[in-house]
């Protein structure tokens, strides 16, 4: 491994534990990392707003990458520097091609804020306890608030009740013209641009700042961070990432709840 000028580090199923926590030996490790001079970029399905919250204990990131790659955020200055966002058009058919299957959707906004459709019979909550659905018949369809809102989306998320459900879906990806479909989970996908990326908001990152493809170490875990993998100089997968992410990385660590990252960091800066 080259000399490291810039980490990025996915966020869910890498740096965080399974219930959402960053456990203090990944912290410390981080801040470490960043005390020797590389420039830490958390690369996130996440909005970046929405992404500060598990940084509180991390000081000096000046860029997050969020929703898969649709946006760069500039901490300091408080301002999206790039975006590459669903359109209106695109994501309201998506929606419409969506309401065929057994799932449930969701779309991230400018702003963070996340509109979710309602969980009409509580199905889906008991296999997500952690998100909040709207109570049915108190929210209108997500389709109208979209309309209502006329601004394009970073990133649409589908929860599904079963895998043959994703599987379903992902067979049918064609359907959906200018978007990708990454499948970020057991029983979930997100949709993107088919323009916007980890790897190309890493690239365009680096170009920005003057940093060389081959002083980038990426860490990840999911179908998601691929791309910005595959552009790193260096790579490292998770020991619960899937398959193909550990086909492609350079080296594998321990898993997300095993602090994967911190042992792989450890090695390297001490």
């Amino acid at each position: 491994m080259q000399r490291v000028v810039l980490l990025a580090l996915d966020m869910d199923g890498t740096a965080l534990h399974e219930d959402k926590s960053f456990s203090v030996m990944n912290l410390r490790a981080i801040r470490r990392v960043m005390e020797s001079g590389v420039m830490l970029v958390p690369a996130t399905g996440r909005s970046a707003r929405n992404t500060t919250g598990f940084l509180t204990g991390i000081s000096g990131i000046r860029y997050i990458i969020g929703a898969n790659g649709a946006l760069i955020y500039d901490v300091e200055e408080d301002k999206t520097i790039i975006e590459d966002f669903i359109d209106l058009p695109a994501a309201l058919s998506a929606i419409s091609t969506l309401s065929e299957l057994d799932v449930n959707v969701y779309a991230h906004m400018r702003d963070g804020i996340i509109l979710r459709s309602a969980d009409v019979d509580g199905r889906f909550a008991k296999l997500f306890p952690m998100v909040e659905f709207p109570v049915p018949g108190e929210t209108p369809p997500l389709a109208e608030r979209l309309s209502a809102v006329r601004e394009g989306i970073p990133k649409l998320g589908v929860f599904a009740y079963d895998a043959s459900t994703i599987n379903s879906l992902l067979s049918v990806k064609n359907r959906f013209l200018g978007l990708t479909l990454c499948r970020t989970g057991p029983l979930t996908v997100e949709i993107n641009s088919a323009t916007a990326s980890k790897g190309s908001a890493l690239r365009y990152l680096c170009q920005r700042l003057g940093i060389a493809r081959e002083g980038v170490l990426a860490i990840g875990d999911n179908d998601n961070d691929k791309t910005m993998m595959e552009f790193a100089g260096y790579s490292v997968a998770m020991g619960n990432a899937i398959a193909e992410i550990k086909r492609i990385a350079d080296e594998v660590t321990l898993t997300n709840d095993e602090d994967g990252v911190a042992a792989f960091l450890e090695t390297h800066w001490r």
